[in-house]
């Protein structure tokens, strides 16, 4: 559906069972976006009658697939940490949840003094024990055999990757699920870039979060999602 005919949809299912609520366009749209970020969370995170996350499932995957984005993103020396081999990573713009991770890593091969390059994985850590696995001599990050996986933080919009100074990290190569679009018709909106067989449920769902917030205890919202056709 366009935003338009997401708007009309709206208006008709709010109509149907009440035909006297006449709603104006920027409310029908914030119900709409509404329920789009309720998809999106309960779609990925389980919290639904089937009780699958984001590709669990071939519905879950079809309900967000519009939404994963790949993005190969430049590792740069963390100049700011008091730790050597340190790199930082600003996350896009657009960035929701991370879906998969790694990076590409160089360096010298002690038999041949070659440089060689690597795509690896990450060590996930915590502020409380990065120091720790850093002074662990048996932590993935340290390099052996030309393996490593450096440990990684997020840090707001950035994510931090820390190695044992024996190798570079060029690149970090991330899968991750965007914010849904705004919709609606001003110049900064558009229409969902959620799948179109999405698009009903969603429709019912701001109908019925606008009902339950306009008071109708015949609409009770958290019922209406968890019968909501899967």
């Amino acid at each position: 559906m366009t935003a338009r005919e997401m708007q009309n949809a709206f208006e008709h299912g709010v109509n149907r069972r009440d035909n006297e609520l006449i709603v104006e366009s920027h409310v029908v749209f914030h119900w709409i976006n509404e329920a789009i970020d309720r998809f999106f969370i309960t779609r990925y995170n389980g919290n639904n009658r089937a009780g699958t996350g984001v590709e669990e499932t071939q519905k879950r995957v079809e309900d967000l697939r519009t939404l994963v984005t790949e993005s190969v993103l430049s590792a740069e020396t963390d100049f700011s940490s008091i730790l050597p081999g340190s790199y930082m990573i600003t996350l896009p713009n657009d960035y929701r949840i991370k879906l998969s991770e790694g990076v590409v890593i160089e360096y010298v091969d002690p038999s041949s003094g070659d440089f060689q390059m690597r795509t690896v994985g990450v060590t996930e850590t915590t502020s409380d024990t990065l120091f720790q696995k850093l002074n662990n001599p048996f932590s993935e990050h340290n390099l052996v055999y030309g393996e490593a996986k450096p440990l990684r933080l997020f840090k707001e919009d950035k994510i931090q990757l820390f190695t044992d100074g024996n190798y570079v990290i060029t690149t970090y190569l991330l899968r991750y699920l965007r914010n849904p679009a705004k919709v609606g018709l001003g110049p900064n909106e558009s229409d969902c870039d959620l799948p179109e067989s999405s698009h009903t449920e969603i429709v019912d769902l701001a109908v019925n979060l606008f009902l339950e917030n306009v008071g109708d205890p015949r609409y009770p919202t958290n019922k209406s999602e968890l019968i909501m056709n899967e």
